[in-house]
C-alpha cells in the first residue's frame, strides 16, 4: 500500500471566519493532518487549505474527510484541490 497526499480547499461563509476554521480543523484530531493554514486569494481575503496523508487504497478516506471538514462551523464549501501519490 502506498500513501497519498490530499489537499483540500475550504471556503468559509465569511472571510473573517477563516482563522477560527483553521483552529477548529486542527482541533478535530483527524488522522493524517499534515498541514492546515490560511491561503490568500486576493484583496485581503483568504481561504483555508488543509493537507492530509492517507492510504491510497482507502477508497472512502477522501469522502470521510470531506464530510468531517464540511461539519466545521463556518465552512461553506470543501473541495479536493490536489491529490498526489507519495
Amino acid at each position: 500500500m502506498g500513501k497519498a497526499l490530499v489537499v483540500f480547499r475550504i471556503s468559509p461563509f465569511e472571510v473573517e471566519e477563516s482563522p477560527s476554521i483553521v483552529k477548529a480543523i486542527k482541533g478535530l484530531g483527524l488522522e493524517g493532518l499534515k498541514d492546515c493554514q490560511l491561503a490568500p486569494i486576493g484583496f485581503g481575503a483568504s481561504i483555508v487549505k488543509a493537507a492530509y496523508i492517507m492510504e491510497d487504497k482507502d477508497t472512502q478516506a477522501v469522502e470521510r474527510l470531506t464530510t468531517a471538514l464540511k461539519g466545521v462551523k463556518g465552512v461553506e464549501e470543501v473541495e479536493v484541490e490536489r491529490m498526489d501519490l507519495l
